[in-house]
């Protein structure tokens, strides 16, 4: 049997850092561990403090945080709480229609960028505390939820074919 992680409802998963270097805890298979298939299941309403400059990808990319065959990760009431000390990207778990997701931005300093890897929507909120948080003309945040950059914290895009409010967030905009 291969194994199963899975992050429970209500739950929190920090893959944190190896000391003080960019080199962020993956979960990865044993090598010479038992066969069989791994699997990675968030629930709907975790929290994931995402550090892999690579973010956290659908299987069976070899990049982000979970490198495990099988990976299914909730959208609906969850946080994806990107906090990289390196430059990094969302990953492409992302669906393109709106669930109640929460993206936030905290990388180590407000240099630092966050690059949405794919489309998407969220009905919640897009909180940018450090970094900069980077749209595309094609991978780009849109829906009805909030917006809230804080005073180091900076949204850039490259959205060249639309009009009005940008991101393409509909909610309330808070700006510290």
């Amino acid at each position: 049997n291969g194994g199963t992680f899975t992050v429970k409802t209500g739950g929190t998963l920090d893959f944190g850092f190896s000391g003080a270097t960019t080199t962020a805890f993956n979960l990865t298979e044993r090598p010479g561990g038992p066969t069989g298939t791994t699997v990675f299941t968030s629930q709907t309403g975790t929290t994931l403090r995402i550090t892999s400059a690579g973010g956290i990808m659908a299987a069976p990319a070899a990049s982000g945080n979970v490198l495990l065959d099988s990976r299914t990760y909730a959208q609906n009431g969850c946080t994806f709480n990107y906090v990289g000390r390196a430059n990094q990207v969302t990953g492409d778990i992302f669906t393109s229609g709106s669930t109640s997701k929460t993206i936030i931005c905290d990388l180590d300093t407000s240099a630092l960028t966050l690059t949405l890897s794919v489309p998407t929507q969220t009905s919640t909120l897009l909180n940018i505390k450090k970094g900069i948080f980077v749209e595309s003309n094609t991978n780009y945040l849109s829906g009805g939820g909030a917006l809230s950059i804080d005073a180091t914290g900076t949204y850039r895009s490259a959205i060249e074919n639309a009009t009005g409010n940008f991101p393409l967030l509909t909610g309330t905009r808070t700006f510290a």
